[in-house]
Parts: structure tokens; sequence; C-alpha cells
């Protein structure tokens, strides 16, 4: 059960984001679709900026994600100038997050550039944090290209998010299999050498074409880690050398299952 008592709004499986990113927008935001399988309620997410997009890629690759939320709820919050409070006002954050342990995280996203540039906006943070915690007793927090791009973590999961998306069950299958025989930890280049898996080939009419440049273990891997089933060092670049280890409770069964 999710450690907070209070209920958290926007996670309910009829879920209609509280505000709808408009197809074209004014000033220099550009509008994203990304899709997702974390969705609460649909296949996609429309986001307000390539920098929103940035944040789904992550909260779809990390594996402590367990449901995404498009603008979950208004919150209402105090607003302040340098002399006190001056009034009320409603905002829309723009991501919820529910993780593995049961907590909350409502998110924004605003450009480093703009947030130095409005102080205001670090003021508006401030209320909002105080009334997520005050309402929900949940967490708020604001990203931008320094929280988002770190490397060479950001190149890392850009990889995992490409091969997210392929369907390749029986690579899956051979790679959890190897992964399970050889122990707690490996290396992504003894799972390619031990899984085997066979080049796909592209069959026309005319003639057949191997695709030497897929990598299904790699692909196989890259979703086993989105899934939570095994861990990967973000910190350095992918290579043949990266450990590949089982999750505590994966590690569990393992040594259960041979005893």
């Amino acid at each position: 059960m999710p450690r907070n008592s209070r209920v958290v709004p926007g996670f309910d499986p009829d879920h209609k984001p509280v505000y709808d990113v408009p197809r074209r927008k004014k000033h220099q935001a550009i509008p994203h679709v990304v899709p997702t399988r974390k969705s609460v309620n649909r296949s996609y997410v429309r986001v307000s900026q390539p920098l929103s997009a940035e944040l789904m890629m992550r909260l779809e690759t990390d594996p402590r994600v367990v449901l995404i939320s498009p603008f979950p709820t208004k919150v209402e919050c105090v607003v302040y100038d340098r002399y006190g409070p001056v009034g009320h006002k409603c905002y829309n954050p723009e991501i919820g997050v529910m993780m593995v342990d049961g907590s909350y995280v409502y998110m924004d996203v605003v450009p480093r550039a703009i947030q130095l540039e409005r102080p205001g906006i670090a003021r508006r943070t401030d209320a909002l944090r105080r009334a997520c915690r005050e309402k929900w007793g949940i967490h708020y927090a604001v990203h931008n290209e320094l929280s988002l791009r770190i490397e060479p973590q950001w190149s890392n999961i850009q990889k995992v998010w490409r091969h997210l998306w392929v369907d390749d069950l029986k690579a899956l299958m051979a790679v959890r299999q190897v992964i399970d025989q050889v122990g707690p930890w490996t290396t992504i280049g003894e799972v390619r050498r031990k899984a085997k898996l066979a080049c796909p080939i592209w069959r026309t009419d005319d003639h057949d074409t191997r695709l030497d440049d897929v990598d299904r273990s790699f692909s196989a891997l890259m979703q086993l880690y989105a899934r939570g089933h095994i861990r990967l060092d973000l910190s350095r670049p992918f290579s043949d050398d990266t450990v590949v280890s089982l999750r505590m409770k994966n590690a569990l069964t393992q040594m259960k299952g041979a005893a």
C-alpha cells in the first residue's frame, strides 16, 4: 500500500488532465507528444516543450517510476511578494509521478535561462512545495537542463529509450535465461556472447538482407533494466564491460531457486 494515507489526485484510472496542451503555442515553446506505457490511462502524453519530453524519457526508463499522470490536478497556493502573502493562485503541475515505494511527486520543467530571468519563479516553486506538502504530504520538484542532461547518464538513458519499444520476446527470454544462469552479476559483453542470438533478416521478394547493426541482446538488456529486473551503471558510458547485476528481490529469488 502507498505510504501516503491521503488520496493524491491524478492517479485514478479515469483521470483526465486538468489542462490540455494546445497543438500550437505562442512564445517559443514547442509542444511534443511522447509515447508512454506508464500513463494512468493512455498510450501517449502531450507535453508543453522539448525539455518536458526529456523528463518523460527519464521517467519512462526509470524502474522506480510506476505511474505517470499528465497535469494531475490544480494546486492552490498562497502567493507571496517581498512583503509577505498577497493572495491565492492556482497552478497546474505538468507531471505527476507515483514511485514503486508508494510515494508521489509533482513536477514541472522550467528552462534555466527563464529561472534566472524571472525571480518570481523561485517564490512560486516554494509556494507549490509548501502547498503539496501540506495538502497531500508529497514532494514538488522543478527540473531544468542542469538536472535532465547530466552526462554520461543522459546519453545512456537515451539508449534505453530507443531500445524500449522493440518487440522481441525471444531475445528477452534468452537474455533473461543467461542472466539467471551466470549468477547475481555479469557484463553486457558476456550476455551478448552467451545469448547467441541470431541476426534478424529483412526479407523481400528479391533478396534477404542481414541486419547486422541490430543488437537484440542489448535491446533486451535495456528493457530488463527499465522494467526493474536488473541494475546498470548509468554513470559511465555503456560498453561490453558494463556490469549487469540482479536487483535485490530478483537475486533473492534466484538464491531460493538454487537452494
